[in-house]
């Protein structure tokens, strides 16, 4: 049975304007203009498979457009995974297969029928969920359709072990305490790291942490005390809401698009009282559980919303370096200007988690940044500060990343072609380009936290959408992973998936 890959309702192919239309006046951005007219050319047949899309220099001819506005039009097509770019080549439409039935952009929600939740607190089902699968997840025999990490067999562990053995030879046992704010060797490699990515700073603006949570933390507490109200994607990652939880403070969760991401237009309504909210956390980049990439367009119309209303914004970027296709996309951070932005990540996604390297470029908020670092945890152990350190000069990590991303884009492409046949009639799931995270709509008469519970009896980890939301909303959703080498087991359990969904519809 095919799956329907939409994820959201799709607007008619008969709506796309005419070329005659694409003028200055008209209702759509020029460039979503050109995008759907090139949407209409690769539906018709008139763009095959294989073939190779107009060059952008022609797209300015033709349109009159600048190069930025005719390479957004392409941007816009990747996204509903009609066209790829190839290196020193251009833009190519995909082939039948990997299009699977997207047919046209999705569209955000009117922002009348926008709903927003009253800030809430507390967390009975999402707690307990959350332990359990994580138990399971660590459990012999199992099925890793849960875990958010990628599979070990795709990570540099010779190389890491190596780099332990090198560099304890090299300068022994140093009992002292490190630097609370990271050692200088790792901050001067994540500096250069970030520059490619927009991201100008020096390597003082850098306090390294304990992971990406860690460092989450640490900005949420930069900005915002108990009782204070954040607003989040939803659905957003447990690990958040449960870090929000523990702090005392209030969140406000803000409808999020699988395709688009964070919804501006809710968020502006949301914050038109000011100090309604005091900051708002996104992953704009591969949102984690949609998947979700915000275009370079949304994500300046955040930041200026952000401006605007005088509010920090707090910005994910774990899973940035993992792009499947060129170029990777850039952070909020790389447009900020006033410091107001707090940049998160770590390289317990593309490395290893064991490590429990991360970083925090908190911008105006340094210095208490800094601080709360030091009054948690002293400082983070700098011998995995310096193996990744000594990984990311040496140039294995840009080598390392390089395969990563193919087998991710691989392993996805593989996993949702598997799903199409062993899921039943009227699931659907996101297409990241980027990642290794799926969001999958089940039928509504489907429990995500009953089939958790059964899938668990058969020793498959899956994560149930409830604990990605206070609202209740996702009862029917599972986050997925393809960070998994794929194989037979893989493939089996993924069918027996599909067996207890069908169960259960």
């Amino acid at each position: 049975m095919q799956l329907d890959f939409s994820t959201h309702p799709l607007t008619s192919a008969n709506s796309k304007p005419a070329m005659a239309q694409l003028g200055r006046d008209s209702a759509l951005p020029i460039y979503q203009a050109i995008a759907d007219q090139l949407h209409d050319a690769i539906n018709k047949g008139t763009l095959r498979a294989g073939d190779r899309m107009p060059s952008v220099r022609t797209l300015c001819s033709q349109f009159g457009v600048s190069p930025g506005t005719a390479t957004q039009a392409f941007r816009v097509l990747e996204m509903r995974m009609l066209v790829e770019a190839r290196p020193k080549s251009g833009y190519f439409v995909r082939h039948a297969s990997l299009q699977l039935s997207v047919q046209s952009s999705a569209r955000l929600p009117v922002v009348d029928s926008v709903q927003l939740e009253a800030p809430v607190s507390g967390m009975p089902d999402t707690t307990r969920i959350v332990r359990e699968f994580a138990e399971l997840c660590g459990g012999p025999y199992v099925t890793p359709f849960a875990a958010a990490t990628p599979d070990r067999r795709l990570l540099p562990e010779a190389k890491i072990q190596s780099l332990i053995a090198t560099i304890n030879r090299r300068r022994g046992f140093n009992a002292s305490y490190p630097s609370h704010i990271g050692t200088p060797e790792l901050r001067n490699q994540i500096a250069r790291c970030v520059l490619t990515n927009g991201v100008q700073i020096s390597a003082d603006d850098i306090v390294a942490t304990e992971g990406c949570m860690e460092a989450l933390s640490i900005a949420l507490r930069s900005v915002a005390k108990p009782g204070d109200t954040i607003a989040v994607e939803s659905p957003t990652y447990f690990s958040l809401l449960q870090t929000l939880e523990s702090l005392g403070m209030n969140l406000l969760e803000i409808p999020t698009h699988p395709r688009e991401g964070i919804s501006i237009e809710a968020l502006e309504l949301a914050t038109r009282e000011r100090g309604r909210v005091q900051a708002i956390v996104v992953m704009p980049n591969f949102q984690n559980p949609l998947g979700s990439l915000m275009s370079d367009e949304r994500k300046q119309q955040l930041l200026a919303l952000a401006i605007e209303r005088d509010i920090p914004i707090i910005e994910d970027d774990v899973y940035g370096d993992l792009h499947h296709e060129m170029p990777r996309p850039w952070p909020i951070k790389a447009w900020d200007r006033d410091g107001r932005v707090l940049l998160c990540s770590s390289f317990s996604k593309t490395i290893a988690p064991s490590l429990r390297v991360g970083y925090l470029i908190a911008g105006r908020y340094r210095e208490r940044a800094a601080t709360i670092k030091y009054i948690t945890s002293v400082a983070s152990t700098s011998l995995q500060q310096d193996v990744v350190a000594a990984f990311i000069s040496g140039g294995g990590y840009q080598h390392h990343l390089r395969k990563l991303r193919a087998a991710l884009k691989a392993n996805t492409a593989r996993m949702i072609s598997a799903m199409s046949e062993a899921f039943p009639e009227g699931c659907r799931v996101s297409m990241p380009r980027g990642g290794y995270i799926l969001w999958v709509e089940l039928p509504k008469t489907v429990d995500s936290r009953v089939l958790f519970r059964r899938a668990a009896d058969k020793h498959i980890a899956i994560a149930p959408g409830a604990v990605f939301s206070l609202t209740g909303r996702y009862n029917n959703y599972l986050r997925m992973h393809s960070g998994a080498v794929w194989d037979d087991q893989l493939r089996d359990g993924l069918f027996q998936l599909g067996r207890l969904i069908r169960e259960n519809v």
